[in-house]
Order: C-alpha cells, then sequence, then structure tokens
C-alpha cells in the first residue's frame, strides 16, 4: 500500500506531466511513475516493441502456456456460435481488442467467410509488428477478409470502431491481456 508522501509525490508528478508535456511523453511519464510506488510496475504497453511482441509470440507457444491453446480450441468449437449469437440474422464485422498477430481470431474470420462470404476485420494493438503480421496472416490465408488495422493504445486512447453501412459489429477481446491489468484495473476496464 503506497503511504501518503508516496501518493502526495505520483500526484504532483502527474499534475506536472499533464501541464507540460505532449500526450505521447505525457503517457510515457504516468507509465514510470509506476516504478515510484510501494508495489512497483510497468504497464504491459511498453515492452510491446518489435522485440516484445515477438518474444511474446515464442511464449504463447510454450508448452505451459495453456491459454492460447484452450482460447483455439473454444473458437474452433464455437465459432459459428458466436457469429450466430452476434449478428442477430445480419452479416457481421469484427473488431479485436489486442489483436496480436490475429492467430486466434483467423479461426472466428475463417467462420464469418464460410457464413457470409466476405469479412471486415478491424485488429486494434499497440504493436505495429504484431498489426502488420495479422494484415499479411491474413491476407494470405483468409481470402475474401478486408482488414483495417488501428495502431492504438486502446487502454489508455480513444478508438474508432470501423463497420461496414448495415453490418452488426462484433468487438472481442480475446486472450490473457486482462491479466496485465491489476484486478481493480480490469473490471474497471471490462465495465466502460
Amino acid at each position: 500500500m503506497e503511504s501518503a508522501t508516496e501518493t502526495q509525490v505520483r500526484g504532483k508528478l502527474s499534475e506536472v506531466s499533464k501541464r507540460f508535456l505532449a500526450p505521447p511523453e505525457r503517457e510515457l511519464t504516468e507509465a514510470v511513475l509506476g516504478l515510484s510506488a510501494t508495489r512497483k510496475s510497468l504497464p504491459a504497453w511498453l515492452f510491446y516493441d518489435a522485440t516484445g511482441s515477438a518474444l511474446f509470440e515464442q511464449i504463447t507457444e510454450l508448452p505451459e502456456y495453456y491459454l492460447t491453446r484452450t482460447e483455439r480450441a473454444l473458437l474452433t468449437k464455437y465459432s459459428d456460435e458466436i457469429l450466430e449469437l452476434a449478428s442477430a440474422g445480419k452479416s457481421v464485422s469484427i473488431s479485436e481488442l489486442g489483436s496480436g498477430t490475429a492467430a486466434k481470431t483467423g479461426i472466428l474470420l475463417q467462420a464469418a467467410v464460410r457464413r457470409q462470404e466476405l469479412a471486415f476485420y478491424q485488429p486494434i494493438d499497440v504493436s505495429k509488428v504484431s498489426l502488420d503480421t495479422a494484415r499479411e496472416y491474413i491476407n494470405q490465408r483468409i481470402p475474401g477478409v478486408t482488414v483495417l488495422p488501428q495502431l492504438s493504445n486502446y487502454v489508455i486512447e480513444p478508438i474508432q470502431l470501423e463497420r461496414d453501412a448495415g453490418k452488426k459489429a462484433l468487438v472481442v477481446y480475446i486472450g490473457s491481456s486482462i491479466g496485465n491489468f491489476l484486478k481493480a484495473n480490469a473490471f474497471e476496464y471490462c465495465a466502460a
């Protein structure tokens, strides 16, 4: 738990950053303030440059990292049902927060193309490398999908959800990235 002095220092630094720094520098300053807390922390988005993104993809393939295998299995089993429930009889555009390379989402997109022939997909991620990989992966393996990536730290930046006129929007948040939040922040984020 933070002491009153630590809270005051963090508050003053935050106030200064808001008054004198442009948004990118302000976000970074706010992020590293976590190192001044009793319980040190940095937000996960700081680690998703080209190296961090590649490292995370390797981690997801480790035998100990069961989450990705479990998510793939669930999407393989339930993609058609998910799309049916989300569509209400219409075509569906899919936007994904924290898309990474879209390897898992590809399962959902394949089901969407089987169901409606053409699909629109908007991957949203903090990693440009992951978005480029996602676009290339989908363009090569899933014909019928239009990909419109959005580079954004969707946790702290506003996003614009895109979809074709007359289509339902399915916004998905697949993955363990919820674990990048402290418990209280995870609940706040999901409720927003």
